[in-house]
């Protein structure tokens, strides 16, 4: 099964992060020292929210399974290296992941569809790096400052 952001990221979850955002920033106990901790707070809160929704999706998806059978289920976050690893090597992180849990069937189209999803992303991390490049350098970007300001004229 695969998830799509949208899937995730619906209306009810960014009311509920909003909810808990503004309860943080309400807190009463030490409300400046507070706010040094804020960005780890809200990291948190996010990371929290979003594996609750991907797993109330999963229920969703996968009702006829007992409830129990959702304590066998993982969740994996692929980031930095590994989304530049080669099948061969993915498949021996597996190995190391997963022994011999999984049979050597199910472990390759896991790989499979890992080394998909990591060509995927590093083609929208590629796609978004040139645009932040594109708005860096004519000065459309919120996000990064330029070193030279743009003429009277443009």
């Amino acid at each position: 099964m695969s998830l799509q952001v949208g899937d995730i990221l619906e209306e009810k979850f960014f009311a509920g992060i909003e909810g808990e955002f503004s309860a943080l920033l309400r807190k009463s106990d030490k409300p400046f020292l507070r706010l040094i901790g804020i960005p780890q707070e809200v990291e948190n809160l996010i990371r929290t929210n979003s594996l609750k929704a991907i797993l109330e999706r999963l229920n969703k998806d996968l009702p006829d399974q007992p409830t129990d059978s959702l304590a066998s289920i993982a969740l994996l976050f692929f980031t930095g290296p590994i989304l530049s690893m080669d099948q061969n090597q993915l498949h021996l992180a597996g190995k190391e992941l997963f022994g011999e849990q999984l049979s050597d069937e199910l472990m390759q189209e896991a790989i499979d569809v890992l080394s998909s999803l990591a060509s995927d992303e590093r083609a929208a991390e590629a796609s978004s790096s040139m645009a932040n490049i594109g708005d860096l350098i004519t000065g459309e970007s919120g996000a990064f400052a330029t070193i030279w300001e743009k003429g009277q004229d443009g």
